[in-house]
């Protein structure tokens, strides 16, 4: 018996610390997107000057947004 109580308590460590990294990664990602969206705003503010150009990058941004998606 001393030994299984040893060993769930091993387990539950481990899930604190799977858990805790999921939540390092999460935070991560939810400031790259912020970065990246702030970004996306900046070129948006060079484009507008642009027109012709816009159609091309826009394009290239839809891909990036579904890569994104599947990583999750």
């Amino acid at each position: 018996m001393a030994k299984k109580s040893k060993k769930s308590k091993k387990a539950k460590k481990d899930k604190k610390m799977k858990v805790k990294l999921k939540k390092k990664l999460k935070k991560a990602r939810k400031v790259k997107k912020v970065k990246q969206v702030k970004k996306a705003r900046k070129l948006k503010k060079k484009k507008s000057k642009k027109a012709s150009k816009s159609k091309g990058k826009k394009a290239k941004k839809g891909k990036k947004g579904k890569k994104a998606k599947k990583g999750k």
